[in-house]
Parts: C-alpha cells; sequence; structure tokens
C-alpha cells in the first residue's frame, strides 16, 4: 500500500503537513538557539586563538564592592584633591597604636596586636602602614569577626580580603603578574611566605600579610593599569586592591584615603585649629582628616519644582566617625527630627543609644543644635550617637556625637550640617570652603538665592 503523504489512498495529508511543520520548527529552533551560536563562539574562540590576547593573565575582578554614593564622587574630578599627606617619618609602635585606638575606637590590647601586624607586613613590602590600616577600618572598622553574609560573598576578616581574584596569579609559593615596558609584557613574581587561600585569609594575622603583598603587586602595576584599563580614573593604588584590573569608581579609595588622613592626624597629635570665621566666629572643622567631600550642595531641590530645596550640606562620611562643634556655643537641642509636623522629641544621649532603627522615622535622625550667640546656630544631623546634654556649653572642637545615617538609611551615612542666622539658612560651605572638596562649587545658578520663610521651629527638609 502506498503511505506517501499527500496520496487519496493515505487520506492524512493533514497529518503529514503538521509533521513537517513541527520537523521544520525544531530545526529552526535548534539552528538559532544552538548551533549559531555554537558556531560563533567556535569563530570568536578562533580568532583569539589566533590574535594575540591583550593582557597575558585572567582579570582580576571584584563583585562586591560596597558604595554608597557613587554618583557624587564620580563628579568630583581628582584634580580637586589636593596631594595626600606623606608617610610620617618615625613611625613608632606606641604612637601608631594610640593612634589605631582612636580611629578604630577600639581596646588598647586590640590596637596594640593590629599595630605589631600591620607594620610588620607593611615593613616586609615597603609599604605605608597607614594606607594597610586605613584600609583595615573601611573593609571592616577593625573587627575581625566573619559574618555569614560576608563569607558567602568570598570576603574574609579584617581587610575583607577576597582570594577568588587573586587565584589564577598565585603558582606554587609565588604572586605571578606582570609589567609592561617598551619590549611588551614582562612577567615578574613575589615570594609568598603565607600561602594564598580562603583558610589563610580567614586568620586575621595572615589577613593583613595577604593584604599587604597583594596591595605591593597594585603598588608597582599602578601605572600601567590606569592606562590599559580606562574607565573611571583615580589616585591610588588601593582603588585596584579593592576592585582588581578595572575601577569603576573612586569612592572607596577616598574613604579610605580619608581613614588615612584622620590616622595621621591621631598619630601626630594634631589639635583642631580654627579655619575660617562666620561674622568674627572662629569656625573649625566639624570632622576630622580634612578635607571632606560635599555629596549634596545647599538649595538642591532634588527634583522638586519648588521650595527652598535642601537646606544644609551633606558631607561624606563613616559611621562612628567623630562629629565636632564648629565653634563656641551652647547646645539648646538633642534629640530626634519627627517630619511632617510632628514635634521634635528631645533625648537624653543614652535613651537616644537604646532606639532602634525601626524606632527613628524617616528624616533628620538623631540630631545636635548649638546656639553660637549673635543669632548664629547650627544643626548637625543623621548622627549615629550625640554625647551633649540640653544647655551644656561646648568649646570649638569639642566631640558632640558620632557621624551616621539614623532617618537616611537610603543615603548611606553622612553628616547634614546647616547654618542658621536667626530664621534663615545660610550655605555652610562658603565658610567651611578650606577644608571642602566640593564639586558643586562653581554650578551654574538656576535661580537666584531665596530667603527662607520658615521658622527654625518648622520642620526640616533633608
Amino acid at each position: 500500500m502506498n503511505r506517501d503523504c499527500g496520496t487519496p489512498e493515505t487520506g492524512d495529508s493533514d497529518g503529514c503537513v503538521s509533521r513537517r511543520l513541527l520537523l521544520d520548527n525544531l530545526f529552526m529552533t535548534l539552528r538559532n538557539r544552538i548551533i549559531l551560536p555554537v558556531l560563533t563562539a567556535l569563530t570568536i574562540c578562533s580568532t583569539l586563538a589566533i590574535s594575540e590576547p591583550r593582557w597575558p593573565w585572567r582579570r582580576r575582578v571584584n563583585p562586591n564592592v560596597e558604595t554608597f554614593h557613587v554618583t557624587a564622587h564620580k563628579k568630583t574630578p581628582i584634580e580637586l584633591w589636593p596631594n595626600e599627606p606623606p608617610c610620617p617619618a618615625d613611625v613608632t609602635p606606641e604612637r601608631f597604636a594610640a593612634a589605631l585606638k582612636i580611629l578604630c575606637d577600639t581596646t588598647t590590647e586590640r590596637a596594640n596586636r593590629y599595630t605589631a601586624w600591620v607594620l610588620q607586613s607593611a615593613g616586609q613590602f615597603d609599604l605605608d602602614p597607614f594606607v594597610l590600616a586605613a584600609l583595615i577600618y573601611d573593609q571592616s572598622n577593625c573587627r575581625p569577626v566573619s559574618y555569614k553574609r560576608y563569607q558567602k560573598r568570598g570576603l574574609y576578616s579584617l581587610t575583607h580580603f577576597y582570594p577568588t581574584m587573586h587565584l589564577a596569579s598565585v603558582k606554587k609559593d609565588s604572586y605571578r603578574y606582570y609589567i609592561k615596558d617598551d619590549g611588551g609584557w614582562r612577567e615578574k613574581t613575589l615570594p609568598l611566605t603565607t600561602p594564598l587561600n580562603r583558610w589563610k585569609a580567614a586568620n586575621p594575622r595572615d589577613n593583613v600579610y595577604l593584604a599587604a603583598a597583594t596591595l605591593a603587586v597594585f603598588r608597582e602595576q599602578f601605572p600601567m593599569l590606569q592606562k590599559e584599563f580606562k574607565w573611571s580614573p583615580y589616585r591610588h593604588y588601593v582603588s585596584n586592591w579593592i576592585f582588581g584590573d578595572w575601577v569603576k569608581n573612586p569612592e572607596p579609595e577616598n574613604r579610605i584615603l580619608t581613614a588615612r588622613r584622620r590616622l595621621i592626624e591621631y598619630f601626630q597629635a594634631t589639635p583642631p585649629m580654627p579655619i575660617g570665621n562666620y561674622n568674627g566666629t572662629p569656625l573649625f572643622s566639624p570632622l576630622d582628616g580634612i578635607p571632606r567631600l560635599v555629596i549634596d550642595y545647599f538649595q538642591n531641590r532634588r527634583g522638586n519644582k519648588s521650595g527652598f530645596g535642601h537646606r544644609g550640606i551633606d558631607i561624606d562620611g563613616a559611621i562612628g566617625e567623630p562629629v565636632r562643634a564648629v565653634a563656641d556655643g551652647q547646645v539648646v537641642f538633642m534629640g530626634m527630627d519627627k517630619p511632617g509636623g510632628g514635634e521634635h522629641e528631645e533625648l537624653s544621649p543614652e535613651a537616644a543609644s537604646a532606639l532602634t532603627e525601626a524606632e527613628i522615622p524617616q528624616g533628620g535622625g538623631l540630631y545636635v543644635s548649638i546656639n553660637h550667640g549673635n543669632d548664629f546656630g547650627t544643626i548637625y544631623m543623621h548622627l549615629d550617637s550625640y554625647c551633649v546634654t540640653r544647655y551644656q556649653k561646648v568649646k570649638a572642637g569639642d566631640i558632640i556625637g558620632t557621624l551616621g545615617q539614623s532617618g537616611s538609611k537610603q543615603s548611606g551615612p553622612h553628616l547634614h550640617l546647616e547654618f542658621r542666622q536667626e530664621e534663615q539658612r545660610v550655605n555652610p560651605a562658603e565658610y567651611l570652603n578650606s577644608v571642602l572638596v566640593n564639586p558643586y562649587k562653581h554650578l551654574p545658578r538656576r535661580i537666584k538665592r531665596r530667603k527662607a520663610n520658615e521658622t527654625s521651629s518648622q520642620t526640616v527638609t533633608h
């Protein structure tokens, strides 16, 4: 019997057509989803195999970098930053440990232990110990506990070292890396006395050693990496340690170098000094480690078409670092901001410290207000804690609290600083310019400066 499709004898021409369509669709699917991608991949691989690779090593990448204010840091040209202070001479363990204790807000015993590790590892690789210590502070706040959320991401111990980024460069007991000169790429090796793996990286002492060793590698590669991997401009090889070969933004570098400046200030026991004046009142920097970066400017409307806008400036910072009074004065309020027209709640320092994150509404968070006389006042918002009471007199440079992000969990840690003359807001950046790196300083004025009609008792917008 003739069973060819489409003949009168079969009677199932429609079924054969359906089977043909099914086979055609199956073939098209295989071609588009499997055959063509495989052929394309084979073509690319063969091309790469014939051509010389651009870089003779597997690119080092760290996908676990924490950032908070990327836009502001990217907007800041590196030319605005002054040269970093040199490493102090005659670094003694005693003075270094005392400075590290202040920076990390830790115990004397822990500061002494970390100092021994940092100075030993930095000396072995001829590194700046202040950079290594600032890296430890920025990454883990000097706490060696390996939290589960960091371990799951492959980050370990004091420096949040990421071994995965370096494993392809390790051969036996040495680190292989490349330097480019007139003759092309040249391989170099750095001997390692401690194996580079995750088990050693989880040990605090070995962690510091491995961080110092890889910092030394990036220090030597730094000029070449800047030219070969162009993404975001940066100033220091610590950016490569954080990101790998391709630096995406300078925020971690700026944080670490700020911590380094603070550590040097504490090491040299530099007292707070006047940096300007407001109508004859001497002004001091509200934060250590100057200069500090402005991440949001005065009167920024943030997309709103009306209203006064931002009533102060935001200065980038780290949670827990000291906030200082900018001038002599008297504390007139300390407590919690309640946006939406509610009464601000006065709290003792102990009561403020006992609050949970859920108990602080979004807004100004914990803040301190100081009257400096002659109708001049300052406000310090988003504090993590404060250590002053109402009517307490303070001197310029006195610590009044610690920086945080209370009431502003979406924005990351920063200090919101306001200047007020009677009932009017004043731009603090105009009077603290010498200690600020302000990328918004030369922005064209879109509107004329408006007088604030709100009184100091009204709700503050941040």
